[in-house]
């Protein structure tokens, strides 16, 4: 039997930094059984001393720690809690086991918690449920725990804001259904639709989760009167002529004498990306916007959310044995951790021929900032709309706003030209809308997109007037009225025409092999 503190690691102690923060558990053994105990505390690696029990105050957490003095007498104070616990078994005739102790520990804190829950601010808990979120727990979930940070702030905002306006502290107790609905009240008159007023919601009632389950405070959040309705949205995708066109225009790219004017143009955002690899020509450099443009196309043919593009590696490309321009891109979805496989197309080898170049299998794909920090996804997507302006992507898209009981928002209806709300995640959507064209299972796409829920991948896409047309003249495909015929003359349909002048134009580009476009061109004209 015995217990000592220790800092919570989850991974090997060589991979964090001495400046990190981690939190200390107090781990009680009793015959090869051990129970972690959670103190509440946290406290940096550098402020940590391994060997506090052999100095004189016996003091684990460092003077350096300027809270040192108040997490100590917390520590101590949760060692005598146990010390208690374990008399009072063995004075009972017990054996105090791993199991006897957590039962008298959840015992104890519920007396606790009942005790004083009247006493406990709202924002307090929420301020530390903040800390929670931002700590070792969502290490490798980036941009989750943004995510969830712009919701904890706006619920924080409004709080802080209702107790000036009402002249008090929020218990618990006082989240009422009326505070919830002035909460979703307020996020209205933020101009926040309703998607994103739905996460501010999810956030109170993973809170109260947390609060459960860490603290044991069973807190549960208020339904509002009214049920928040998500409208449905036109789904903005690239078309295959857009993603062309981008594709094409070039006069961004360092190769071409074109782009200077982007560079020393007043006003301009454009300047030269270096990228962190030294050839026998020297550094690379390229553009920004060229590299945006690249991500764009990028993100077009893999599918991925932008928090995973950038994290791309050379290596994530794995070669076929037998060719080494086929195989798949692998990576980890960011955001459901799961592992993801995309086959090669011409698109993205070409892409990722152009950033690998001179690159060790461990280096980035994209260029990183100055300070080797990823592109980050508020400024790609303020530059990508500049790019798509001076591409012309000018074709008129609905975008409208919502208000809260799903109505339009006067004035947004009207259509807007694609550069305005064009964003990192039109990449997603377009590679799906291509997916489908190409006709794959849909249980097939999800698998590429690393879609778990047939719901959530609904979302998507549209069913779109072509996809209402396709096939359509076999149906009911037969003559009412009786006319000659006229020979074998073939008529070559419209549409027809068009596919094939696409074909023509991604063989002339290199894009479309000779077999590939000789079979499509065959089965297009039904020889």
């Amino acid at each position: 039997m015995g217990y000592f503190l220790s800092l919570n690691y989850r991974k090997k102690s060589e991979l964090y930094d001495v400046s990190d923060e981690l939190s200390v558990m107090l781990r009680y053994y009793f015959d090869k059984q051990r129970l972690n105990i959670t103190t509440e505390v946290t406290c940096k690696i550098k402020d940590w001393n391994q060997d506090w029990e052999k100095t004189n105050k016996k003091e684990p957490i460092k003077k350096t720690d300027v809270d040192s003095v108040y997490k100590n007498f917390l520590l101590k104070q949760k060692i005598k809690e146990l010390d208690d616990i374990i008399f009072q078994i063995q004075k009972d005739g017990g054996i105090p086991n791993t199991d006897l102790v957590k039962s008298h520990l959840r015992s104890v804190e519920v007396k606790k918690i009942k005790k004083s829950l009247e006493d406990i601010h709202f924002q307090i808990l929420f301020e530390n449920y903040k800390i929670w979120i931002n700590s070792d727990v969502y290490t490798n979930r980036i941009s989750y725990v943004r995510s969830l940070n712009s919701s904890i702030k706006d619920v924080i905002n409004y709080t802080e804001e209702y107790q000036l306006k009402e002249k008090c502290k929020l218990l618990l107790t006082d989240i009422t259904v009326d505070w919830v609905e002035g909460l979703i009240r307020w996020c209205d008159k933020k101009g926040l639709q309703s998607s994103t007023i739905k996460k501010r919601m999810k956030v109170l009632v993973n809170f109260s989760t947390w609060l459960q389950t860490s603290h044991q405070i069973y807190f549960k959040v208020p339904k509002p009167r009214k049920s928040l309705k998500e409208p449905i949205r036109d789904v903005i995708f690239l078309t295959r002529d857009e993603v062309m066109s981008i594709y094409k225009f070039d006069e961004f790219n360092i190769e071409n004498p074109s782009h200077t004017k982007y560079i020393t143009e007043k006003g301009s955002d454009v300047k030269y990306i270096e990228d962190k690899v030294n050839t026998k020509e020297g550094k690379v450099v390229y553009t920004s916007f060229e590299v945006y443009k690249d991500m764009l196309l990028f993100l077009c043919g893999v599918g991925c959310r932008f928090g995973d593009v950038v994290k791309i590696r050379v290596d994530n490309f794995e070669f076929d044995e037998n060719d080494r321009t086929k195989g798949e891109f692998s990576y980890q979805s960011e955001k459901t951790n799961k592992i993801v496989r995309v086959p090669v197309n011409l698109l993205t080898f070409n892409i990722w021929k152009k950033y690998s170049k001179n690159k060790t299998r461990v280096d980035y794909l994209f260029p990183r900032t100055d300070f080797g920090n990823p592109i980050s996804n508020q400024k790609f997507n303020k530059h990508i709309k500049v790019i798509s302006e001076i591409i012309k992507l000018n074709r008129g898209v609905k975008f409208p706003k919502f208000n809260l009981d799903s109505t339009v928002v006067e004035g947004t209806q009207v259509s807007v030209p694609l550069y305005e709300v064009i964003s990192s995640h039109i990449g997603r959507r377009t590679f799906i809308r291509e997916q489908i064209q190409s006709g794959k299972p849909i249980r097939t796409i999800m698998s590429l997109s690393g879609h778990n829920s047939q719901k959530v991948f609904d979302r998507y896409y549209d069913v779109l007037k072509e996809d209402r047309m396709e096939n359509n003249d076999k149906v009911f495909n037969f003559n009412l009225i009786e006319t000659p015929t006229k020979g074998k003359e073939k008529v070559v349909h419209e549409n027809i025409k068009e596919e094939l002048v696409k074909l023509k134009n991604l063989f002339d580009d290199g894009l479309l092999p000779l077999e590939i476009y000789m079979s499509k061109v065959n089965q297009l004209m039904g020889l």
